[in-house]
């Protein structure tokens, strides 16, 4: 049996927390060592006839131990002289787990060895941290400890009678995550003490909590702001990047298949592996999954599998402004009224399409370079009048043009993949895509093939349909301001 009065420091930090000294049980401590759990209980039916004990002051930590594995009883009574006292009664292995700690309790138990039988004790809390720390980042993780380790508890009841600690504010999906990670992602709704309950219903002591649970079911971000449990969270934060992950690998491998189908291109599998191991790829699904990100594009991938004609006589073939690399053949889609034989190329700043309105620059060693009338990079304070020609659209059946898209929504699961969806269903391809997110603000980057303005528009309208898209634009790109050159000199 020994005695102590609580330090001044301990005194100054509950008072900081906001107690009153009045409100202190613990100014005086007596502390009783036993040889065994039921002299514990002995200990304190003698106290408590001693002494009058304080109601709502008693806590029975030996039935129900902390995370942390410490066990004691809990008493505060009223000495003769007035005055409180808190009264701790434990065991002397209690009291060397209470003062040495879980971990020199594990080397006192097995000379270092893990005691399966204490982890079993602890509630399985090291076989959790280990495969946590598989499926966690470095933050998750360290939260994960930091709220495990540090925190009031509840104690609630499986329909089987099963004991479940958890902490406390935990809800009914806190619960369902820990029974088990397959429940919890399965998880439609909850009955405690028998009542139907929202998922987001904080548990008590002494609840009996049944989980109910759907195979359609899936984790929801809005789930995030209903757990309290760091290993809950973690676990839907994992679930969700595996699933933006398969949602990118489908949209990658649709976008591969059809330029591949486009070029008549068949590689076999093997030489999608060595393709993917070429662009330092582990495999084919991570190359697909790049490729829907945005972080390698189709032309990476086609000319590995058909590289252009690198040879002088090849490019000759060709032409001689490809042979030299003075420029590209004239494209088909656009004529210049009254002219025949002459180079043209796409602006990518604004990226025409048929339908659109357009004016051809003359350009320095390129042609004429088309743009959208609308173009501010073809405005009279950047390309002087007379550098300015009619063209007209004549397209032919089958021909498609790239269209540089930007996307802005509310960012949520499957937003990509609900996107190249409806891209999909208007028939166009797409070229490369991807998005990144910011404070919950999703911007994604489409880059797709449309015959005409009228599809354009109805690809555009589709994407605006997707639940959570806030707005749809056509990017344009508008160049530095340079001084006027001389007719015929300059670019566009």
């Amino acid at each position: 049996m020994s005695g102590r009065p609580k330090h001044f420091y301990s005194i100054y930090l509950k008072m900081k927390a906001g107690k009153e000294l009045e409100g202190i049980y613990d100014l005086q401590g007596l502390r009783i060592l036993t040889q065994t759990r039921n002299d514990c209980y002995r200990a304190l039916g003698v106290v408590h006839d001693a002494f009058t004990p304080v109601a709502e002051r008693f806590k029975d930590y030996i039935a129900t131990p902390k995370s942390n594995m410490y066990q004691s009883l809990h008493t505060t009574v009223v000495s003769e002289s007035g005055e409180m006292v808190e009264v701790q009664i434990r065991t002397w292995e209690m009291h060397r787990t209470a003062e040495t700690g879980i971990a020199a309790h594990y080397v006192y138990k097995q000379g270092g060895q893990v005691d399966r039988e204490l982890d079993a004790k602890l509630g399985g809390f090291v076989a959790q941290t280990a495969d946590w720390q598989q499926d966690a980042s470095d933050d998750e993780y360290m939260d994960f400890l930091r709220t495990a380790l540090y925190q009031e508890e509840v104690f609630v009841f499986t329909p089987r009678r099963e004991l479940k600690r958890l902490p406390k504010g935990a809800t009914a999906l806190d619960f369902a995550f820990l029974i088990h990670t397959e429940v919890g992602q399965r998880t439609i709704g909850a009955r405690v003490n028998g009542e139907l309950v929202p998922l987001r219903h904080e548990l008590k002591n002494g609840d009996t909590v049944q989980i109910m649970t759907s195979p359609q079911a899936q984790p929801h971000e809005d789930w995030l702001k209903i757990l309290r449990t760091a290993g809950a969270r973690g676990k839907v934060r994992y679930w969700m990047r595996q699933r933006r992950k398969s949602d990118s690998v489908e949209l990658g491998r649709e976008m591969l298949e059809r330029e591949l189908k486009r070029l008549r291109l068949k590689p076999s599998e093997d030489e999608l592996e060595a393709l993917a191991l070429g662009l330092g790829c582990q495999d084919v699904e991570q190359m697909a999954a790049r490729l829907a990100e945005g972080q390698l594009s189709l032309t990476q991938v086609v000319r590995k599998l058909a590289p252009e004609p690198t040879t002088f006589a090849e490019r000759l073939a060709k032409g001689p402004l490809e042979a030299f690399g003075l420029g590209k053949k004239a494209v088909g889609g656009v004529r210049i009224q009254g002219l025949d034989n002459v180079m043209l190329h796409f602006a990518r700043c604004c990226q025409p399409v048929p339908g659109d309105r357009v004016v051809g620059v003359v350009t320095q060693g390129r042609g004429v370079s088309v743009h959208r009338l609308d173009c501010p990079n073809t405005f009279d304070d950047r390309v002087p009048p007379e550098r300015k020609v009619a063209v007209e659209w004549d397209a032919g059946r089958g021909e498609t043009f790239p269209v540089r898209l930007v996307v802005y929504g509310q960012d949520r699961t499957s937003l990509l993949a609900d996107i190249a969806k409806a891209i999909s269903s208007a028939q166009v391809n797409v070229r490369t895509a991807g998005m990144a997110s910011e404070d919950k603000t999703a911007r994604g980057m489409f880059v797709i093939e449309v015959p005409h303005l009228q599809k354009l528009h109805e690809v555009i309208g589709a994407i605006r349909r997707v639940k959570g898209v806030t707005r749809v634009e056509r990017r344009q790109r508008v160049f530095k301001s340079h001084p006027r050159r001389r007719a015929g000199g300059g670019s566009a």
